[in-house]
């Protein structure tokens, strides 16, 4: 049956997306053929398609939008904010929560690497956030199997397990589907070289390791830049490129760790040299370019339960691109790599490891041969064809959970031992007010301990206005 399907995203639409924007992008198409889809960004949208509408504020309001929807996709965002409405009792709109992301550890992991002291407040509205998406889903999205349990005993925790939902749906296969992240097919050979011979200290002949994507607070780039320092004295031909320093969404701060992993190459020696920033986010037009340039795919983070509930999105640009992989073990994809023995997983902290591992595919050309070889046919079973297929079965039988109204009964009954004052629709509104605004307030503490770093002009006029801007807040 044709429904009319809008799918929110709050990150932007257009030529430079990050993983989340990707993954609405492609949801989209996947079910433009089957539904009226709509995809539409909190941010902003600069692309269209003839396949499906996309919209963003200046086009028109989420509430417009939601005009005659049947089934909204979210991704955990601010459409509840947007539209109350939908936690009413009554709607029939059908949600599906696409939580594929732990940006609750990410949120932990960004603070430990600020060095911020805990906030119980912003805890506990993180936490409602999340539970308000948990109880109001009829169907929920995941990426893989160990998210799945993440999800389940969270359900559980909240009593949403009840005895309705159980005995319509034992194995909660309909309320929690596993859609992993995709890939678009192999890279042509006419795709033009962005890297080698491009990129301002990378040679034609060097051998280029790339790090694919941003560089955020919870991964570890210190150890793979001191594990460079060591290579390039023996491999003097080495390059480590990474490939993205400011996220395309300007709500979108600098991570921290972009600075201490510039100042720790530049300690080093190294930074220009064996070790090279590029500036902004590549296009998505321009990232075949840089993949295909490339010699070996590297993720080197943390163990946390950010990394063990994780789906390394970038993982899959490297199976895209055939690259050989070296990675941190304690991600699902770690325990792919080995056991399809796409690469090298090392420890954590491990510097000689990630020399090893970097030396042995880089310059062992029949392993890294073989090992392309392997990456090649692993890449097939992760094409967004296969990925999406669970989805586009889900949406074609998509209903209000057997438990609908008690989940939302349970969700108003924790609203108001929070908010006795207010009825329970006011309620509502207003928690997740609050909850959005303290989110951007975190937003701002971070770009103004960005901006502390500098005594520029330039960075101390929005510094002022920052300040102003959280003065309102509180």
């Amino acid at each position: 049956m044709t429904q009319t399907v809008l799918i929110h995203t709050d990150e932007i639409i257009g030529m430079s997306m990050a993983g989340p924007g990707m993954r609405a992008w492609r949801m989209a198409e996947a079910l433009s053929p089957h539904h009226a889809v709509v995809l539409y960004t909190s941010a902003t949208a600069t692309v269209t398609s003839e396949a499906f509408r996309v919209l963003d504020p200046e086009s028109g309001s989420i509430a417009e939008a939601l005009e005659g929807v049947d089934i909204v996709v979210h991704q955990g965002g601010s459409v509840l904010l947007a539209a109350p409405e939908l936690l009413e009792a009554g709607s029939e709109v059908v949600i599906v929560a696409d939580l594929y992301g732990a940006w609750l550890f990410e949120q932990q992991e960004q603070r430990r690497t600020l060095g911020r002291p805990g906030d119980a407040r912003q805890e506990a509205v993180a936490l409602d956030i999340l539970n308000s998406h948990l109880l109001r889903a009829d169907h929920i999205l995941c990426a893989s199997e160990r998210q799945r349990a993440l999800w389940i005993g969270h359900l559980v925790a909240l009593g949403r397990i009840s005895h309705e939902l159980y005995d319509a749906d034992p194995a909660l296969t309909d309320l929690i589907t596993i859609v992993p992240f995709g890939l678009d097919g192999a890279i042509g050979e006419d795709v033009p070289r962005r890297v080698k011979g491009v990129v301002p200290g990378i040679a034609a002949n060097d051998k280029v390791v790339l790090w694919g994507g941003g560089i955020h607070d919870w991964f570890d780039p210190l150890t793979l830049i001191r594990a460079m320092a060591v290579l390039v004295a023996k491999r003097p031909d080495a390059r480590l490129l990474f490939l993205g320093t400011r996220h395309p969404n300007p709500n979108v701060p600098t991570m921290q760790m972009v600075t201490t992993a510039r100042n720790l190459a530049a300690s080093l020696e190294i930074l220009g040299t064996a070790v090279i920033f590029n500036e902004g986010w590549v296009p998505l037009a321009e990232r075949a370019g840089y993949f295909a340039d490339s010699d070996v795919g590297v993720s080197i983070h943390r163990s946390s339960l950010e990394t063990e509930f994780s789906f390394r999105t970038r993982m899959l640009d490297f199976l895209w691109a055939g690259l050989p992989i070296v990675a941190t073990r304690g991600d699902v994809f770690a325990d792919v790599i080995s056991t399809r023995q796409l690469g090298v997983v090392v420890d954590d902290d491990d510097v000689s490891g990630v020399v090893e591992a970097l030396d042995l595919l880089l310059y062992d050309e029949t392993v890294r041969a073989e090992t392309r070889l392997r990456v090649a046919r692993a890449a097939e079973d992760f094409a967004w064809s296969k990925a999406l297929t669970p989805f586009v079965e889900l949406l074609g039988r998509a209903a209000t959970a057997p438990d609908r109204l008690e989940s939302i009964r349970t969700g108003r009954d924790s609203i108001r031992a929070n908010e006795k004052a207010a009825s329970d629709g006011q309620v509502t509104a207003l928690m997740l007010q609050r909850d959005c605004a303290v989110m951007e307030a975190d937003v701002l503490r971070r770009q103004l301990d960005e901006f502390r770093s500098s005594t520029s002009w330039r960075i101390t006029a929005p510094l002022r206005k920052g300040i102003d801007a959280l003065r309102r807040l509180r």
